[in-house]
């Protein structure tokens, strides 16, 4: 399902998945660090060796300006652009984008210095996660892509189409934290299954038999999940 996900992707003129990896290697807006864990985390269980994370103190602009790459219509950026500038409202798909990126950029302060370096596998106790208390729905997709663009490890994006695939499966993950930690569950569960380590997981996603320009398949575990939904 993930090799389909990419053939499509490369037919779309926006080339997501090349402008994810691009956006995780060459940005300097994240980086590819060293497990941090402690043995003890269930990360470890599954041979974890290393996490994709956001750096500190990044610029708004410089996350709009990779986050749009990633996920809105290149054809729509100019006009995005203005509206966030403005606040003003505009049709369309991104329509719902601009409310929530205003909300983003009036917290960004915040955003920036708080860095959660765990990945979704991680141990995850009863500590809040900021800003994920919002439905699963239609109307919060642009919620749902500005939390997997932040922690694109620990979190996952999902569209019109795959959120209702996720009510399907998960009928009981209202809230989209909810949601998290019940994928958490069956992630565990899977690799359990498969007697399979985390490093290969991320290897299911192979985007660089599809683009040629990508030369790392070091996959966030949110956008794994995020395209087996697509493609179901």
């Amino acid at each position: 399902m993930l090799k389909n996900a990419n053939y499509w992707a490369e037919k779309n003129s926006n080339k997501y998945p090349e402008e994810l990896h691009k956006t995780i290697i060459d940005s300097g807006i994240f980086e590819v660090i060293e497990c941090p864990c402690p043995a003890t985390c269930e990360c470890k269980k599954w041979g974890c060796n290393f996490h994709i994370t956001r750096k500190k103190n990044i610029t708004f602009n410089d996350a709009l300006d990779y986050f749009m790459r990633c996920y809105v219509d290149k054809k729509r950026h100019i006009v995005v652009k203005q509206a966030i500038e403005s606040n003003a409202p505009i049709k369309g798909r991104a329509a719902k984008l601009i409310p929530v990126t205003k909300k983003i950029e009036e917290k960004w302060e915040i955003i920036t210095s708080e860095i959660n370096q765990k990945t979704m596998l991680c141990d995850h106790g009863e500590e809040p996660w900021i800003g994920t208390e919002f439905k699963v729905n239609a109307d919060t997709i642009y919620h749902s892509k500005w939390q997997a663009f932040l922690n694109p490890d620990l979190f996952i994006a999902y569209d019109t189409s795959s959120q209702m695939l996720l009510h399907r499966d998960y009928p009981n993950s209202v809230k989209y934290c909810e949601l998290i930690k019940n994928i958490r569950i069956d992630l565990i569960n899977f690799l359990n299954y498969q007697n399979q380590t985390i490093t290969a997981f991320r290897k299911y996603d192979d985007p660089t038999i599809f683009f040629k320009k990508i030369k790392s398949t070091n996959t966030p575990l949110g956008t794994i999940i995020d395209k087996l939904y697509l493609t179901l």
